[in-house]
């Protein structure tokens, strides 16, 4: 696991699912792999970092009995690093062992130079099975050679709290804005940027909408410079990284997600996070949201790096009201397919085939 303080899904999904494992009989020990470095550090010190966990990690497979040790890590240049020789290390300890990528960068099998490509041979090799968060992920590793049985396309558990739990809000109205949310770490693959610029095209064909955004990152001041460039600053509302509960709040208080994003996703838990409050989605085609959401049924796709096609999607979910009240239901519905409960035993079943 990540250290508590890492920010990102890995943190919200994976708590819940061990404690479920653990409530199916499976005897679970939770330690940290991937550390929130605050600072900068050399090179050296991260090299440091990660022999002296993998030492820890070997340690405690040899002195204890495990069948199964599970990575959580991702697909990307300095995980490759540090997982091809941690992997080295703890093939010699005995148990298996099972990554799970959450997001992964597919064009590194086709771009990365001659080290890369063998360190990432190296790495499926070693590990004794792989799981993906959507199918387009394991067509990627399928594709370039690798044997399609070491990969299994998992999903993230979501923690679903009861709707009764919530006091009720007030139905859209044609005379209130019409509340859009954007949540995520705000990097400039995630669409921010068109989001914005969507809601200026919305404002100029005279749509009543306001757009409140949740998180933090590099493209914030980008973002709120173009909200004013485009004098609709008023209308865009930045409230940096808020808690969970103060989340789950804009959740019920919106009327639709947007998510226009292009960045090497996995399983993005906004999405599935906001399918259980009811929410209509605006997102783009890709990996798990094309695995699990149906056009016109849970969302409608838009295309990546275009404000126009964002807006044109917005545009229909705010004039029809009927397509809004069924993606609510829908997306209620599906959003009780990825709990802990219902995943685990999925999970349990791969472990099984992984250690024979």
């Amino acid at each position: 696991m990540p250290e508590k303080t890492a920010r990102g899904g890995i943190t919200a999904c994976e708590p819940p699912f061990l404690r479920e494992l653990e409530n199916l009989g499976v005897r679970v020990r939770e330690e940290i792999y991937t550390f929130d470095n605050a600072e900068k550090i050399s090179i050296f010190q991260r090299v440091r970092q990660v022999r002296k966990t993998a030492a820890k990690f070997r340690r405690i497979l040899r002195s204890e009995s495990f069948d199964l040790l599970h990575i959580n890590t991702s697909f990307e240049t300095k995980s490759i690093l540090r997982d091809a020789f941690s992997l080295v290390w703890l093939k010699r300890a005995g148990a298996k062992i099972f990554l799970k990528f959450h997001g992964s960068d597919l064009e590194l099998l086709e771009k990365a130079n001659f080290a890369l490509s063998f360190l990432i041979r190296r790495l499926v090799k070693n590990a004794d099975g792989i799981g993906l968060l959507s199918s387009e992920e394991k067509r990627g590793f399928v594709n370039f050679g690798f044997a399609k049985e070491k990969f299994f396309v998992v999903k993230n558990a979501l923690t679903i709290f009861p709707q009764e739990s919530f006091p009720p809000v007030e139905n859209f109205s044609a005379e209130k804005p019409f509340r859009l949310i954007f949540v995520s770490r705000l990097i400039s693959t995630k669409g921010l940027l068109e989001t914005v610029r969507a809601v200026s095209i919305l404002r100029t064909e005279g749509f009543d909408v306001v757009l409140d955004v949740l998180g933090d990152g590099e493209t914030r001041a980008a973002a709120q410079s173009s909200a004013e460039s485009l004098q609709i600053g008023e209308f865009v509302n930045f409230h940096g990284h808020v808690g969970e509960k103060k989340v789950q709040e804009f959740y019920r208080k919106s009327d639709l997600l947007v998510f226009p994003t292009f960045h090497i996703e996995g399983f993005p838990m906004v999405i599935f996070n906001a399918l259980q409050f009811g929410l209509p989605v605006v997102t783009t085609r890709i990996r798990a949201a094309a695995d699990y959401l149906k056009e016109g049924e849970n969302a409608l796709f838009c295309e990546a790096k275009n404000p126009a096609s964002v807006a044109e999607k917005i545009t229909e979910l705010i004039n029809n009201k009927d397509l809004r009240d069924r993606m609510k239901a829908n997306n209620r519905a599906l959003a009780g397919e990825f709990t802990a409960e219902k995943i685990a035993p999925e999970y349990l079943e791969i472990y099984r085939k992984i250690i024979g």
